[in-house]
């Protein structure tokens, strides 16, 4: 979710919901969409909390805790967890579990390394799920949005989209931070969603690809 404006999310839910999408979504705040995730049996929620503030020093390893507690407490039946920066450690691994979490999407594994993806548990319990493919990574690696990169997936086929990328249609990072500003002014962000190919192309291009193999 990552603080996004509730009509930003409304954008993604509206267009996964008609599409019977199955999703998981990231809380990082509380919001009344909250309870329209609940209600639709395809989506669930977990949590995505910020520890960066332990690469710095700012802060401590109670910190952590604290801050899967006041995530969990908005959304106790979360069992999925998503750090930012995909942060995570011995330490941390076990206080998911200790909280309840079973599954750990911390980890990246491209597409690309033609590698057949599938979940593992490590020495606690706690299942890893990778994901193979990311929005912002793409931007830094300058990969395109095309359906060619999703063909190289086997297996387990995660996909990582941040809704503010999917309203924008973000193609590449620069674009996205230079409407930082109007994040809380849906009507100026409007007006910077890209029209050509970005990052709602490439959610599209997977609901096409992954639907064209079911019939």
């Amino acid at each position: 979710m990552d603080w996004a404006h509730d009509d930003v999310l409304s954008f993604v839910l509206d267009w996964l919901e008609c599409k019977s999408i199955k999703a998981t979504w990231f809380v990082t705040h509380n919001t009344p969409l909250l309870d329209r995730i609940r209600s639709n049996k395809l989506m669930e929620v977990g949590i995505h909390p910020n520890f960066n503030s332990l690469l710095d020093g700012k802060g401590d390893v109670g910190g952590a805790e604290r801050i899967l507690d006041e995530l969990l407490e908005l959304v106790p039946e979360a069992k999925s967890i998503r750090s930012h920066s995909l942060f995570q450690s011995g330490t941390l691994q076990n206080m998911f579990k200790s909280k309840g979490l079973l599954y750990d999407c911390n980890h990246f594994v491209p597409f690309h390394q033609d590698l057949e993806m599938r979940p593992w548990a490590i020495w606690n319990g706690l299942i890893k799920v990778p994901h193979g493919w990311e929005d912002d990574i793409c931007f830094m690696t300058d990969k395109d949005f095309s359906v060619s990169l999703i063909k190289q997936c086997t297996g387990l086929c995660v996909f990582d989209f941040h809704p503010i990328h999917v309203y924008l249609n973000t193609p590449y990072m620069d674009w996205y931070e230079k409407s930082r500003p109007n994040f809380n002014d849906i009507s100026a962000l409007s007006r910077q969603i890209f029209e050509g190919a970005g990052t709602f192309n490439a959610l599209q291009n997977v609901y096409h690809h992954f639907n064209h193999l079911k019939r």
